[in-house]
């Protein structure tokens, strides 16, 4: 994330020409797109998964790249107005394992060190490097731009995808806040717990051989248990 050294009344300004380049860059992509304080976004209309994404990565990228995103490009320290923006302007930077579930699908082309619209969360065209005809979500993949890759279970649903396998086009559901899939090697009738820490469904462990579980129940307040059984198939 860039930072801008802030200054004090009366004292000398010395603008480095990156950094009073980088702010020109976000200002005129924020009058070119209609963003500004108090307005919702070009238009006036305002989409909560759509934001402006500084391409920190090096070099250009094109419209439906993926980029991760490591936060504000912009923090309140530095400039607090352009910050509140209703449409924020978000680090994008090389895809990386960290970035699973925290990445944009850019909306249009983006040199390096300018800024782009991107969709963060909601319906996006984007590739993505199908292994196996039957997944239904895909995934971030390190270092790769230009795909995202399928899974059992994601962050992005896919709604549609070219038939086959290989590198195909799809459309995609982004912020699927862990896909709500079941987790590999689910099988049937085994059980499931939700974890908020990770908004995803985990195994539960059970004993080898077990056939019934304790679990806790409240009956008329007062506070026991009884046994959860498994039924097979």
């Amino acid at each position: 994330m860039r930072t801008f050294p802030r200054v004090s009344p009366g004292q000398p300004l010395a603008v480095p020409a990156e950094e009073w380049n980088a702010i020109l860059a976000a200002s005129e992509h924020t009058l070119g797109h209609g963003f500004a304080p108090g307005r919702s976004g070009p238009g006036g209309w305002r989409s909560a998964g759509i934001c402006q994404i500084d391409n920190q990565c090096g070099s250009a990228r094109a419209a439906n790249d993926i980029l991760g995103i490591s936060g504000p490009a912009i923090t309140p320290t530095q400039d607090e107005e352009l910050f509140s923006l209703d449409v924020p302007i978000l680090a994008g930077i090389e895809p990386a394992a960290a970035h699973v579930g925290a990445f944009a699908v850019l909306a249009e082309p983006a040199e390096a060190g300018a800024i782009a619209l991107g969709i963060v969360t909601g319906v996006a065209a984007v590739r993505v490097h199908v292994t196996d005809a039957d997944h239904a979500y895909a995934e971030l993949e390190a270092a790769e731009y230009d795909h995202l890759a399928s899974a059992d279970n994601g962050s992005a649903a896919i709604l549609w995808k070219e038939a086959g396998t290989g590198v195909l086009w799809a459309i995609v559901r982004l912020g699927n806040a862990g896909g709500g899939a079941m987790p590999p090697g689910t099988a049937d009738y085994d059980m499931l717990y939700w974890l908020e820490a990770d908004s995803s469904w985990h195994l539960l462990p059970i004993a080898s051989g077990s056939a019934a579980m304790p679990v806790q129940k409240k009956i008329d307040g007062t506070l026991g248990y009884d046994w959860l059984r498994f039924k097979t198939p």
